[in-house]
């Protein structure tokens, strides 16, 4: 889900019929395609504008509500509170309007994921990304509350993240007030959730900007702890603790989470809003101090990497030959079928080569692929002939173009119980893959990560032990890629791929060396003959022919062995992905993860 809202409410129904006949209205302007979400003010639509040809975002008071004159009133003016409002980090509304029983506006389509979702398919973000998160919404809310707006109702739920940017956007102004307008809400009970409520909004005071401030306290609590500082099994005990008790220190239930960041959460969540950050601007200044001080401290492995200017071209050349594969493959696959700190000014973080690539056609997976070549020092690893050529040079080493082995397969589950499986399942015999990088944003987004193939290992009589890692070793493969992309709600396609420059690269020294040696053998004959013969034309055209067949049938030996163990390393590409989706549908069946078996003995990785 992309544009969400909160959990189902009971008031918001939206049955077929009603669907029905909002198409039929809204059918001029806009073709409604799914359910996105809905809560307690309406249910949130994907639609294609027909005229501007894009998708967006419909919120759609149902019949029944829109009845009401109150909450018709209430719905509208939610648009209209939220289309004063024009910022990076806030969805807008584009359009709003009444259509026969309903009333609706329009928004952006945010293709991204709440925070919730977001955490619940990748785990908790880490200090550094929280701080990013926050700061974005704190800049978001220092906006509308310069504006007289309070959102009064910030939680993981209105945080949109979007996937191609990372961006933060603030949605959902549906009990939104503008500070110097009437109160009026449409009804007498209390509005908000009370997980996220301030005390003021509880004890139904006056609230301001800071109201929305202790909300965001609490967000930022939830994803550094795990918890909410209150909880409890029933509403009214979770809002008598916000309203009547000081929350917990952050650090006591999270004591990894830097001092700095600690102290700016727990500054929001003070019960006195003069104790609390002054407005959204201050906390975010805040908040760009604790990233300062944070980026210091040396990033995990995988980070945005920086790469200069050589880089981008060798990433963006490389990118574009990675994309081109994956069509070649594509159309093959269809053929059969049918038949750390910048070092200088113009370094750039690989999302925003990401950025610029996307204005080439060039799909982000593509470049952090090309950007997980890069081997720590940032020596690149962008093949040393063109695209061509190492295309012939693979024909000529193993009989047809052959530059990558890619395994594919998609898992129905969440992301979060993939991620966990391919952890589990690759880092345990008999694999042992070892984590090498993280490339580019997180899997899910666009990145890729690539792992360490370990050298085979042997038997006690000092055979090799067959299976992934001796195949792999063979073809001179000593990396496996992993890129991820989503395939519905909970469903994963995960990708492996398996680079073969170095073979060809190695391959082609041995040709040279090949032909060197066959054409020296080949004379040597020649001469012996012409010696011992009295028809040396003849006899050196008859040796030539031995060493011409020979040198054509170890050829041809050279490419039925290659044949051989690219089928094995392909089958356990495969293999790898098949014992993820066992793992998973093992979880399902037991509810826990299986036991790793015992590690090999194993040579050095």
């Amino acid at each position: 889900m992309s544009l969400a809202t909160a959990p189902t409410q009971p008031g918001a129904r939206f049955d077929d019929a009603e669907l029905a006949e909002l198409a039929t209205v809204l059918g001029r302007e806009y073709a409604i395609e799914r359910e996105l979400g809905r809560g307690g003010m309406g249910v949130v639509l994907l639609a294609r504008d027909l005229r501007l040809e894009r998708p967006v975002a419909v919120k759609v008071l149902p019949r029944e509500r829109a009845a009401d004159a109150a909450h018709r009133q209430r719905f509208l003016r939610e648009a209209k509170t939220a289309a004063k409002l024009s910022h990076p980090n806030i969805v807008p509304v584009l359009h709003a309007d009444e259509a026969g029983a309903f009333a609706y506006f329009t928004m952006p389509y945010v293709d991204g994921e709440t925070l919730t979702e977001r955490v619940q398919s990748r785990g908790r973000p880490t200090a550094r990304e929280v701080v990013r998160l926050l700061r974005e919404v704190a800049w978001a809310l220092a906006y509308a509350h310069a504006r007289g707006v309070v959102h009064r109702d910030i939680k993981p739920e209105n945080i949109l993240v979007e996937r191609a940017t990372g961006r933060v956007l603030v949605t959902d102004f549906g009990i939104a007030f503008e500070a110097q307008a009437s109160r009026l809400t449409g009804d007498d009970h209390m509005v908000g959730t009370a997980t996220y409520m301030s005390p003021e909004q509880i004890l139904g005071r006056e609230l301001d900007g800071r109201s929305d401030l202790y909300s965001l306290g609490v967000v930022g609590y939830w994803l550094l702890a795990g918890q909410h500082p209150f909880e409890g099994a029933a509403t009214p005990t979770v809002l008598v603790k916000h309203a009547t008790e000081p929350a917990p220190p952050l650090r006591t239930l999270a004591p990894e989470v830097p001092a700095s960041l600690a102290a700016a959460i727990d500054r929001c969540l003070t019960k006195e809003p003069d104790a609390r950050w002054s407005s959204g601007e201050a906390l975010a200044e805040a908040l760009a101090a604790v990233e300062g001080e944070l980026a210091g401290v040396p990033a995990h492995t995988g980070g945005d990497l920086l790469l200069d200017e050589r880089q981008v071209s060798a990433v963006l050349q490389r990118a574009a030959q990675l994309q081109a594969d994956a069509a070649r493959r594509v159309e093959e696959r269809s053929r059969a079928e049918t038949s750390p700190t910048p070092t200088t000014a113009s370094a750039l973080r690989v999302s925003e080569v990401q950025a610029a690539a996307a204005e080439a056609g060039i799909a982000p997976e593509f470049v952090a692929m090309a950007a997980a070549e890069l081997p720590a020092g940032g020596a690149l690893a962008v093949p040393k002939v063109s695209a061509a050529a190492e295309g012939r040079w693979a024909v000529r080493l193993f009989g047809k173009d052959v530059r990558q082995l890619v395994a594919s397969r998609v898992f129905r589950a969440p992301a979060k119980a993939v991620l966990d499986a391919l952890a589990h399942v690759w880092q345990a015999s008999p694999y042992n893959l070892r984590l090498l990088d993280a490339v580019g944003p997180h899997p899910l987004d666009g990145g890729a990560v690539t792992f360490r193939v370990p050298k085979f290992t042997f038997n006690a009589d000092g055979s090799a032990v067959g299976g992934f890692p001796y195949y792999m070793y063979v073809l001179g493969i000593r990396q496996v890629r992993l890129t991820m992309q989503r395939r519905g709600r909970d469903a994963i396609e995960c990708t492996v791929t398996a680079e073969l420059h170095e073979t060809i690269a190695f391959g082609r020294k041995l040709f040279y060396g090949w032909v060197g040696s066959m054409t020296t053998i080949a004379g040597v004959a020649a001469g012996v003959a012409m010696f011992l013969t009295l028809l040396p034309i003849f006899a050196a055209l008859g040796t030539l022919g031995v060493a011409v067949t020979t040198y054509t049938g170890l050829y041809k030996l050279n490419h039925v062995a290659y044949a051989y163990y690219f089928r094995q390393a392909q089958e356990s590409l495969e293999t790898l992905l098949a014992d993820v989706d066992a793992n998973l549908r093992t979880q399902a069946l037991f509810g826990s993860m299986p036991a790793p078996q015992a590690a090999l003995s194993r040579g050095e990785d």
